[in-house]
């Protein structure tokens, strides 16, 4: 989709990509999910388990505006093949932009829920906590234990 231009997008990808490095990701921006092809299309993060793999455990996508555009996002990942490319462990669609009553999103959720997808809308204040939660829910899916101390260090 691009590279943001926001500052309140560029801000959130970069603290998403310290938080993947702090949990012991290889936290990479503007991922391709298609290395055959010359201009992949590419997920705004990735953390991988290794530099050397081609499939994200995690995928994040930063959306500024809620558009029709958006349901891009998570079909270029859960279109493809799984011979092609293997889906992630989750699928974080973060939302900058109130969600209102739009069923836009609505849709999305209802379409890809069934694909360890979830939407944020991060305009509410709570809405951090969960996707924090979420990301810690996750992340003890493939790890026994949590180092809250190196966690606390990086920030």
């Amino acid at each position: 989709m691009g590279y943001h231009k926001l500052e309140k997008g560029k801000e959130l990808i970069s603290a998403i990509i310290e938080v993947g490095k702090v949990l012991g990701y290889v936290a990479k921006n503007e991922f391709p999910i298609d290395k055959k092809r010359t201009n992949s299309p590419a997920v705004d993060i990735a953390w991988l388990s290794d530099e050397d793999h081609d499939f994200p455990l995690m995928i994040f996508e930063v959306e500024s505006k809620v558009i029709g555009a958006i349901a891009n996002n998570p079909v270029k990942v859960f279109g493809l093949p799984n011979e092609s490319f293997e889906k992630p462990l989750f699928f974080f669609h973060l939302f900058l932009e109130p969600l209102d009553s739009s069923t836009k999103v609505d849709n999305l959720k209802n379409l890809f829920g069934l694909y360890n997808y979830r939407t944020y809308d991060l305009t509410n204040g709570n809405e951090y906590t969960r996707l924090l939660c979420d990301i810690f829910s996750q992340h003890r899916r493939l790890y026994k234990k949590i180092d809250l101390e190196s966690i606390l260090k990086g920030f």
